[in-house]
């Protein structure tokens, strides 16, 4: 069962000029919107990550506005579960399973 003591949310990398152009954006962007809502909602962890904003760009509006209270963690490394910073975040919410990456 999906809660709060189990599952976590980590949007990943929806910046700039890229977020436009995957296979139907807008679809994917809504939905990212939506699972974000939704975890707030039920008070489920988010872990908000950016690859490389300097040259990728930041997140784009729509979502960076709906995590106002938080802060993205930068990652320097395709698979974030190599960032340090990353890790931490997870292990200091003690959360061992159910990590959803949108």
């Amino acid at each position: 069962m999906i809660n709060d003591k189990n599952t976590g949310l980590i949007p990943l990398d929806v910046q700039g000029e890229l977020a436009g152009m995957v296979f139907e954006s807008q679809t994917l962007i809504t939905n990212i919107e939506k699972l974000i809502k939704g975890c707030q909602i039920l008070g489920i962890p988010i872990i908000w990550l950016e690859q490389y904003p300097k040259g990728l760009g930041k997140t784009i509006p729509e979502l960076s506005k709906l995590l106002i209270n938080q802060s993205p963690i930068e990652k320097r490394f395709f698979n974030a579960l190599e960032e340090e910073a990353v890790e931490n975040e997870i292990s200091k919410l003690k959360k061992a399973i159910g990590w959803f990456v949108a």
